[in-house]
């Protein structure tokens, strides 16, 4: 176990700052540029083990397609340029690597704050696109539950029971009315 004041363990090892340009080495890639980011699940960048230091990095894989992935600590330096042979990369790999060096080379200038704005995989974009999402569909729900109970009041002497609408079809996907999010199906 690390060092502990107050109670808290101390983080023994500095965490490179969010928005580093590094390379990190993952498996079957050469050492590749990236960002240091926010995992978009977790919002966190830096694992630490039980002793303080510093076990993993999130980073966001320059090129395209960009890849969100977490590198062992001892796996991420800062960026430098790296000699690494593209001639034994696959034609896609190859040109992906070609245009994250690129990408490297233009943000070696620009601040953290700056290379965090261009990441893809952004946390509260996710977050927010989804809270706005659950108040449009439970707008259109109430809509529909609204409409549904003025037609039964006019419709009372009919005898056949009309469903009263408790979800929504938006591009294929049945979303049912639900209290949280934890409580949302899909049909």
């Amino acid at each position: 176990m690390g060092p502990v004041d107050g109670g808290r363990l101390c983080r023994t090892d500095p965490a490179l700052p969010l928005g580093s340009l590094v390379v990190v080495k993952t498996p079957r890639r050469p050492w590749w540029p990236a960002i240091l980011s926010r995992d978009p699940a977790f919002e966190e960048y830096v694992m630490y083990d039980g002793g303080g230091r510093v076990r993993m990095y999130h980073a966001e894989l320059l090129g395209t397609p960009r890849r969100s992935v977490w590198a062992l600590a001892q796996n991420a330096e800062l960026y430098h340029t790296v000699s690494t042979s593209t001639n034994r990369l696959k034609c896609a790999l190859r040109r992906s690597y070609e245009v994250a060096v690129e990408e490297a080379g233009n943000l070696r200038n620009v601040d953290c704050e700056g290379r965090l704005l261009m990441c893809h995989f952004k946390p509260l974009d996710l977050l927010s696109h989804g809270v706005k999402l659950m108040s449009e569909i439970e707008i259109m729900i109430r809509q529909c539950t609204s409409k549904q109970q003025t037609s039964n009041m006019h419709q009372e002497s009919k005898t056949e029971d009309i469903e009263i609408c408790d979800s929504v079809i938006i591009e294929g996907f049945k979303f049912h009315s639900a209290t949280c999010p934890e409580h949302l199906t899909f049909a």
